[in-house]
């Protein structure tokens, strides 16, 4: 790692730690998670960050600055666990994702069982891509590991692609993506390996990951009111947490289709 990276990884770092300390103070105040993106305006209109502070990786070359928007993957005050992702940062894939945890520690994606995480390439028709990348329907992105394990990722409706590594002792990509929460359009996220995937994302209301998946798993997502429809399918181990109530369903069930109804107060299996 050069001298220039390692700064970038340390300024990054710091913001990491920072959005964590915010989002965990927030959760203390208000029993919950703030449930919007982007999450940094959010955390420095209610005070919980102070103004002007440049929270951007200086790896980001999007046009918004928007490195943080992908605010909360996993953890709930009523269910938080230490190693639960709340923020990721893509912008470090290719020498492995950077995240702040629940403990507001900053690590890389994956790799708090003592065990390293590899970097993964994200390839569309043959140019690596950055975080936020709309995934298509048809031409999938191609993940590929440092070691050579391959994964597809497909989508339709404004899921997009945030960051990936390669967890070399499960055997398992972990992909982090996205959703356009304001978008009505039922939106779709599936991947394609024969290694397992575990996959987080982000909700209005909920998160959610699956994992052990031997080929194929899909995921649609069906914005409406009062009810959020959660459907998903081609799976083995499922594992699903209410956004709000910390309420979760986690199972084992081979290729079959599940669907649940997600408000802001129920996690109900239909």
């Amino acid at each position: 790692m050069t001298k220039k990276s390692s700064a970038y990884k340390a300024i990054c770092t710091y913001n990491l730690h920072s959005v964590g300390l915010a989002m965990q103070s927030y959760g203390y105040d208000n029993g919950m998670y703030p449930i919007t993106d982007p999450i940094v305006p959010t955390l420095t209109a209610d005070g919980y960050l102070g103004e002007g502070q440049n929270l951007q990786c200086p790896l980001d070359i999007s046009i918004n600055g928007d490195t943080y928007s992908f605010g909360y993957v996993g953890a709930h005050p009523n269910s938080v666990h230490n190693n639960d992702p709340l923020v990721v940062c893509g912008w470090h894939q290719n020498s492995s994702a950077l995240t702040v945890f629940a403990d507001t520690s900053v690590d890389e994606l994956g790799a708090r069982n003592g065990n390293p995480t590899l970097p993964v390439t994200a390839v569309y028709d043959g140019n690596m891509v950055n975080p936020g990348f709309t995934l298509q329907a048809f031409g999938p992105l191609q993940l590929v590991s440092a070691a050579g394990q391959q994964a597809l990722m497909f989508g339709e409706n404004g899921t997009s692609y945030v960051a990936a590594t390669y967890d070399s002792s499960a055997d398992a990509f972990k992909i982090i993506t996205g959703f356009d929460v304001a978008s009505t359009s039922p939106q779709v996220v599936r991947g394609v390996s024969t290694n397992p995937l575990d996959i987080y994302t982000r909700f209005e209301y909920c998160a959610m990951r699956y994992s052990s998946v031997p080929l194929s798993t899909s995921l649609q997502w069906q914005p409406g009111s009062p009810n959020n429809e959660v459907t998903m399918s081609l799976y083995q181990d499922y594992d699903v947490t209410h956004r709000v109530t910390g309420e979760r369903d986690a199972s084992s069930t081979s290729l079959i289709q599940s669907k649940y109804a997600v408000s802001v107060d129920t996690l109900e299996k239909q």
